[in-house]
């Protein structure tokens, strides 16, 4: 479509479409079938632009080759994977034994300009080439961690090139690519100059071209920029909680696979006091494991990790609700969790499920008798396995204006489909055990 929602051009019958690059798009009529170049009209310019070879398939060996505009074959089928030629290269990988093939570079006479020995390899829109790290062929590499790879640069005849030190290159317009070295975020023109015209960011993340501003995910926030380097804004930075009270959203992004927000406070008049409430609410979001990623610069290169959070406050109490996602590249999917921290702003505690309760009353024998009768009715819609459920102080647990919710853990009572199944129990149903004269519930009620 134009950029008045016009249908410009329709390829019904194609299963393969991708996004124009300086004025042609790489499109193919199957799926794992040969692909070929058209412009803005739909037209086949492959014969123009990829040195008069074109991409066929060998039905036989599955693989794939090159054949002129006659037809005959230049170079036998012997890739796995291939896309058309541009600028006198192709991008290929080869048909081997090992279990992951690596990728390389030929030219038109088939010879190796870059040996397929690397984790992936991308066109970018001013003709530069980012190339993934090589690796051995004995370890397994995703398709997805090209994405997260060092890569190189390369001009696009490979003349040139940087080091490995960009886990990321993106395109910012058609002159200009945007990378990061994990120092800082800068652009470089085709012939691998840094773009003078464009500012330097310190930290990580990357930018696109937003007419005369700049826009992109920036050392972990959304963030617009204009092309001094000023920063306009940034998303959820800043929450006004009230009474003077207000909390700044910060990131740790100590790499590009790790990002972690947490809050910090401030506004409540005593600096020291500030301090080690700010100590205290870190602590009480710290999860098993954080002591391994938060920290360092260093990392497997296979595990993602992000957190995001959301805080409230309600009279004394701020109500803290992080969620974090964990994805092991490959994988068939990734796997999430939820944890809450309840902190009373004026006494300085974290609060935990005994604390809501009197401790005379047997509250976990009838909170246990409530969950399993809500999980038995939900049994059959929601795919639960359990068919009790024993509720302990270890429980984790929300607090919500109208009750108390306990929830479980992906797989611990159910499919990866149930979610994290949560059994909410109204404060009406639950007023002959809570405390009423206790902090956690004075801090809030």
């Amino acid at each position: 479509m134009d950029k008045k929602g016009n249908l410009v051009i329709s390829l019904p019958d194609y299963k393969r479409l991708s996004h124009f690059r300086n004025g042609i798009a790489l499109v193919g009529k199957d799926y794992g079938g040969p692909t070929y170049y058209i412009d803005k009209q739909g037209r086949d310019v492959t014969d123009m632009v990829s040195s008069g070879l074109r991409m066929f398939k060998d039905e036989e060996t599955k693989c794939f080759g090159f054949m002129n505009a006659q037809g005959e074959v230049i170079i036998p089928p012997q890739f796995a994977g291939a896309e058309p030629f541009l600028n006198g290269y192709a991008i290929v990988k080869p048909k081997t034994d090992q279990w992951y093939e690596g990728y390389g570079v030929i030219d038109t006479q088939g010879r190796y300009v870059l040996e397929p020995i690397y984790c992936g390899i991308w066109r970018l829109s001013n003709g530069l080439v980012a190339v993934g790290e090589a690796f051995s062929p004995d370890d397994y590499r995703p398709m997805d961690y090209f994405e997260y790879a060092k890569k190189a640069l390369f001009t696009s005849d490979f003349s040139y090139q940087t080091d490995w030190i960009f886990p990321t290159t993106e395109d910012f317009d058609e002159n200009v690519v945007c990378v990061n070295d994990e120092d800082s975020v800068y652009f470089m023109d085709a012939q691998l100059n840094p773009a003078e015209h464009l500012p330097t960011f310190k930290g990580n993340g990357s930018f696109k071209a937003d007419g005369e501003l700049l826009r992109g995910l920036y050392n972990g926030l959304m963030t617009v920029a204009d092309r001094n380097g000023r920063i306009l804004a940034r998303s959820g930075e800043w929450m006004d909680l009230g009474g003077g009270l207000k909390a700044q959203r910060l990131v740790k992004t100590p790499n590009k696979l790790i990002s972690i927000e947490y809050p910090v406070l401030s506004g409540l008049g005593d600096k020291a006091f500030e301090d080690a409430l700010n100590q205290l609410i870190y602590e009480a979001m710290l999860i098993p494991g954080d002591e391994d990623i938060q920290d360092t610069d260093e990392y497997d290169g296979l595990s993602l990790n992000e957190r995001i959070f959301s805080l409230n406050r309600v009279k004394d109490l701020i109500l803290i609700d992080q969620t974090d996602y964990g994805y092991m590249l490959g994988a068939a999917h990734g796997m999430f969790a939820r944890y809450t921290a309840y902190v009373d702003l004026k006494k300085a505690v974290v609060y935990t499920l005994d604390d809501l309760f009197k401790k005379d009353k047997d509250v976990y024998a009838y909170l246990s008798d409530v969950v399993t009768a809500q999980m038995l009715e939900r049994k059959e819609m929601e795919g639960f396995w359990a068919d009790e459920m024993t509720i302990t102080p270890t429980t984790p647990f929300a607090i919500t204006e109208e009750g108390l919710v306990l929830y479980f853990w992906l797989y611990e009572i159910g499919p990866y489909s149930a979610g994290l199944p949560e059994f909410p129990i109204p404060y009406a149903d639950l007023m002959d055990y809570i405390d009423t004269e206790g902090d956690f519930w004075k801090a809030f009620h």
